[in-house]
C-alpha cells in the first residue's frame, strides 16, 4: 500500500523527475514577465498525465461547471517542454519550495495555488467575488 500511494505522489511531482540544477540558468523571473493569459482574468491550470490528484480537480470544476463562471486555461506541465518551464518559472516567482513543487497548480497572475482543497476553495471564493 505504501509503495503505491508513493508512486502515485510521485506522478503528481513533475518537479522530482528534473535535474533542478540545470534549471538555475533560467532568467531573473518577474511578475511582468509571468502575467499573460490571466490578464483578463482568467486563471491557468497546470496538470499532468497520470495525476490522480490532477484528474480530481479536472473533474470537481467540470462537475461545479466552474468553466462557465471563469475562463480556466488549462496547460499540462510534465509532457510539453514549454508548458512545464512555464510552470516551473511560476512556482519559481510563488517561492513554492522544491519539496512542494508540483500539479496541480493554480496561477492567478499573482499566485500560486497547490493541490485540490486550496485549487477549489480558490475557484470558489473567485466565483463568489463575480470571477
Amino acid at each position: 500500500m505504501l509503495l503505491s500511494l508513493t508512486l502515485i505522489a510521485a506522478g503528481c511531482n513533475p518537479a522530482a523527475d528534473v535535474n533542478l540544477s540545470q534549471t538555475g540558468d533560467m532568467p531573473e523571473i518577474t511578475k511582468e514577465g509571468l502575467v499573460d493569459e490571466t490578464a483578463d482574468g482568467a486563471v491557468i491550470l497546470y496538470w499532468a498525465e497520470g495525476c490522480s490528484h490532477c484528474e480530481s480537480v479536472k473533474f470537481k470544476i467540470a462537475n461545479a461547471r466552474v468553466g462557465d463562471k471563469i475562463t480556466i486555461v488549462q496547460k499540462e506541465a510534465y509532457n510539453n517542454d514549454e508548458n512545464y518551464r512555464e510552470f516551473f518559472a511560476r512556482l519559481k516567482y510563488c517561492q513554492v519550495p522544491e519539496y512542494q513543487m508540483g500539479v496541480p497548480m493554480l496561477w492567478d497572475g499573482e499566485h500560486c495555488y497547490l493541490g485540490v482543497e486550496e485549487i477549489m476553495k480558490t475557484l470558489g471564493e473567485r466565483i463568489a467575488d463575480g470571477g
